[in-house]
């Protein structure tokens, strides 16, 4: 055979156009039993009224779903914005309350710290007044009230001390009946039989230095 072609294929006859096979399709079809069901609608027409109709239903289709769009879209908006007003007034409040607790820790910090130092300066002070290093304690009590203006335990020391640099030295004479007349109207109580003998010994002195008769 010409072309290598078996003879077999030469006898097969044709079949004929839309005869049915012997198999059925692969998948299932759904036969139109009522013909009014399955009406297709006119799609062209020269009829003006027709078109007119068609003009006015497909305006009034597109209106409603502009419409429906607008809607969506403001929806949308608004619920962006109250989320980002949620975010917004969460992280402000988380914020500010974070930057008053921080603030209310550093006040405490710094208040322990400055109530740490003033009892080291006292206890400083004692110390240098218990070896007469005068000048060393006068130093540590003024430092102490700068933290503490109206400590009444450095305030007393303070005056002890001056006390002993006038009587030993002749200094800070006026300086510690000032301080002196402070501690009163402070607190009277704290003043001792010893302070105020020493306090008499002060006046004395400045009394004579300034050539008055006591």
């Amino acid at each position: 055979m010409g072309f290598g072609l078996q003879k077999w294929i030469y006898q097969m006859k044709p079949r004929k156009p839309f005869q049915k096979g012997k198999k059925n399709a692969g998948y299932d079809t759904l036969d139109i039993h009522n013909q009014k069901e399955f009406n297709l609608k006119e799609t062209y027409s020269t009829n003006p009224e027709i078109i007119e109709n068609r003009l006015k239903e497909a305006k009034k289709k597109s209106l409603i779903n502009w419409r429906k769009q607008l809607v969506y879209s403001v929806l949308i908006v608004l619920a962006l914005l109250s989320l980002f007003a949620l975010i917004f007034y969460g992280t402000s409040d988380s914020i500010y309350s974070g930057s008053q607790e921080h603030y209310k820790l550093m006040a405490k910090k710094d208040q322990q710290e400055k109530a740490d130092a003033l009892i080291l300066l006292i206890k400083t002070g004692k110390h240098h007044l218990y070896n007469n290093e005068i000048e060393n304690a006068i130093t540590n009590f003024k430092l102490a009230l700068n933290i503490d203006p109206d400590n009444s335990v450095a305030l007393y020391n303070l005056i002890l001390a001056l006390s002993v640099d006038c009587e030993n030295n002749s200094n800070n004479c006026e300086e510690a009946i000032e301080y002196y007349g402070k501690l009163k109207k402070l607190d009277k109580n704290q003043i001792s039989e010893e302070l105020e003998s020493r306090m008499v010994t002060v006046e004395e002195k400045i009394k004579r230095e300034s050539g008055s008769i006591f």
